[in-house]
Formats: C-alpha cells, sequence, structure tokens
C-alpha cells in the first residue's frame, strides 16, 4: 500500500497548484487510488474466487460482491495480533477467560471503509471534473470544465478517506472453514469460504487455461459440485459432447466454436442465433 503515501502527495502538490487543469488531474488521480484500494481487496480474495466468476466491473460492485462470496472482512477494520509464546498443545484455551490471559504481540492493522460511500465518491470525481454534463436545454452552457469548487471538495473529501486508508498495514482474509474441489478439467483445487457459500454459486476455476465452472448446492450433507455443461449428440456416432458452459456463455451472436468428439473425432459446430421461443396454449 506504498502507492497511496506516493499518491496522496501528487494530489497535495495539484491542489495546491490550484489551476483548474490540476484540480481535473487531482480528480483523475484519486480515482486511481480508489481503483487500486479496491482492486487490492480483490487479489486477496483470489483463492476463494474467480475472476471469471466477477459480474461488474466498477471497484464499489467488485468488493461487494467480494465481501458477499469471499472474503467477509475485505471492508472492515479490524487488528490482528498473535499470542507471544507458543500455545501448549496439552494444555491449550478452552475459555474467552483463558485467552485473556495470553500476550499478544500485535502484527497488523487493516482499515476498512463504507462500501457505498466509496463507490459514490469514485462516481463524483468523475461526474465534477472527468465528464462534460449532458445539457440539458438549448440554453445550457456547454464547457469542457468543471467547477473549481465542486472538484476541490470531492478531492479533498478522497484525501481525507486515503490518509484514513493508509494508517493500515496489513489486508488480509476472513478466517474460517472452507470447501475444496478438484477441478475436472485441469486437476486445480477450487476453493471457497463454507459460510459464504449459497444456493446457485457458481464457482469457475481459477486458471486462465481452464475453462471449467461448477454450481454449488448446500445440501445436509455438505456443499455438492455440479459441472456446468451443455450437452449435445455427436453426429458422427452415439456419444454425447459435453461442452463446457462458460464457453457457449462468450459467444456472440452469429458466433461459433468447435468441439470435437473423443471417441470419432467429428466435429461439431455450435453457433449462437436468437430463436423464438413457442409457448403451447393449454387444450
Amino acid at each position: 500500500m506504498k502507492y497511496i503515501v506516493r499518491k496522496i502527495g501528487i494530489i497535495e502538490a495539484l491542489l495546491e497548484d490550484g489551476s483548474l487543469s490540476s484540480l481535473t488531474y487531482a480528480a483523475l488521480e484519486c480515482r486511481l487510488v480508489i481503483e487500486m484500494i479496491c482492486y487490492e481487496r480483490l487479489m486477496v480474495a483470489y483463492g476463494y474466487t474467480s475472476y471469471s466468476d466477477l459480474r461488474r466491473w466498477q471497484p464499489k460492485e467488485i468488493v461487494q460482491q467480494v465481501v458477499n462470496e469471499a472474503n467477509e472482512l475485505a471492508a472492515t477494520t479490524f487488528r490482528f495480533s498473535r499470542s507471544k509464546e507458543p500455545i501448549d498443545p496439552d494444555n491449550p484455551p478452552r475459555s474467552a477467560s483463558d485467552y485473556e490471559k495470553i500476550e499478544y504481540v500485535e502484527v497488523g492493522t487493516q482499515i476498512g471503509f463504507d462500501i457505498k460511500k466509496i463507490g459514490q465518491l469514485w462516481q463524483a470525481l468523475s461526474s465534477v471534473a472527468l465528464h462534460v454534463q449532458v445539457p440539458k436545454n438549448k440554453s445550457d452552457n456547454l464547457s469542457i470544465d468543471g467547477k473549481p469548487e465542486k472538484i476541490k471538495g470531492k478531492v479533498e473529501t478522497a484525501l481525507k478517506l486515503f490518509r484514513e486508508i493508509n494508517k493500515g498495514n496489513l489486508l488480509a482474509s476472513s478466517p474460517g472453514p472452507e470447501i475444496s474441489y478438484r477441478c475436472e478439467g485441469c486437476g486445480q483445487d477450487i476453493k471457497r469460504k463454507l459460510d459464504l457459500v449459497y444456493n446457485g454459486m457458481v464457482a469457475s476455476c481459477s486458471s486462465e487455461s481452464c475453462n471449467e465452472s461448477y454450481l454449488l448446492t448446500v445440501t445436509e450433507s455438505g456443499v455438492e459440485f455440479a459441472r456446468r455443461v451443455v450437452s449435445v449428440p455427436c453426429d458422427g456416432c452415439e456419444s454425447t459432447l459435453e461442452i463446457p458452459e462458460r464457453l457457449i456463455e462468450g459467444l456472440r451472436i452469429n458466433q461459433s466454436l468447435t468441439a470435437e468428439c473423443g471417441s470419432c473425432r467429428n466435429k461439431t459446430v455450435i453457433r449462437l442465433r436468437p430463436c423464438k421461443a413457442v409457448t403451447r396454449k393449454e387444450t
């Protein structure tokens, strides 16, 4: 997180300059710092989520998804400490009072933030400085420049946030039980936080070269992983081709992919085309 100190210095110098171009540049720098802060939380969560499972790209949305699905402490302030002496395995602490008697050494502190507010600030910096406002009528004054006082106010709000986050020296994942499943495509372990798993959750393989993904179902006996595939008959033999669903989801209209049968080597072409859904009337 050393970049925050450097960026705070740059933004403060731009504010001191005070020119409209410097204030505009300061707003851009603030947006970049917010993105770095949020995307760092995503990087810490990798291993318990996948880039392929991200549904939105905006910083606020990414952190919210991380909190919901991979690291519930991603935006939370907490202090991490460890016991000064090793715990006796034959006589471990068994109660809260036992833990309170232990002498601890502080390892570090993570500084959290309000996800909604940081998202609003990211948007506001763009609105006041980095976009030309859409005119509402012919009499509106169309200007490429934002209003200095508004830009300065948002930049100062961002600086206050950055100084607070800079007090931390730690980014960590949440503790707790986890589950894992060996990917049927590449053999890599897919891990998820057990307490954050929900019915219908999609877990993609984290390997960039693997297109496999799995649908998670919570049952009384645990969590089940079901491979997400589209099954089509092979035209060359009686085999069934199982195509990873992520490959199908990546197709655009009229785009196609070719699947080769493992038994007869016949190639089947799958093409995405719009079709009409016909609903049969009940008689």
